[in-house]
């Protein structure tokens, strides 16, 4: 994002998180952020779908994807085949932390299971 001309005021970057999803659900807490503010998504081309969905999950709706590795379009790494893996592993682990949170059960009984 930097070396595209944004601004350093206006890079926010989440650091306590283990996953992406917790990443998601992190950057939800930020209180200068506005869930329906525009968003610039940097991560790894093989990495920005499941991101992309959990900043969804998480009430983001703006969200614009870049890749921040080359342009060399993907290429198929073990990086990529763990993907397929973690797809599923997420959708089931933020179904569950969505009923947690419907139920009203506090965030830190249910959080390290989104690690």
């Amino acid at each position: 994002a930097m070396a595209a001309g944004v601004p350093d005021s206006a890079i926010t970057v989440e650091t306590e998180s283990h996953s992406t999803l917790q990443n998601a659900m992190f950057v939800g807490d930020i209180e200068d952020l506005s869930k329906a503010a525009p968003i610039l998504l940097v991560t790894h081309r093989y990495h920005l779908p499941r991101a992309n969905a959990s900043l969804r999950w998480a009430g983001f709706s703006d969200i614009t994807n870049v890749a921040a590795d080359p342009d060399g379009g993907l290429q198929i790494t073990p990086s990529l085949l763990w993907e397929s893996v973690k797809w599923p592993y997420n959708v089931l682990r933020a179904g569950a932390a969505s009923a947690a949170e419907a139920g009203n059960v506090p965030r830190e009984d249910y959080i390290q299971y989104l690690e």
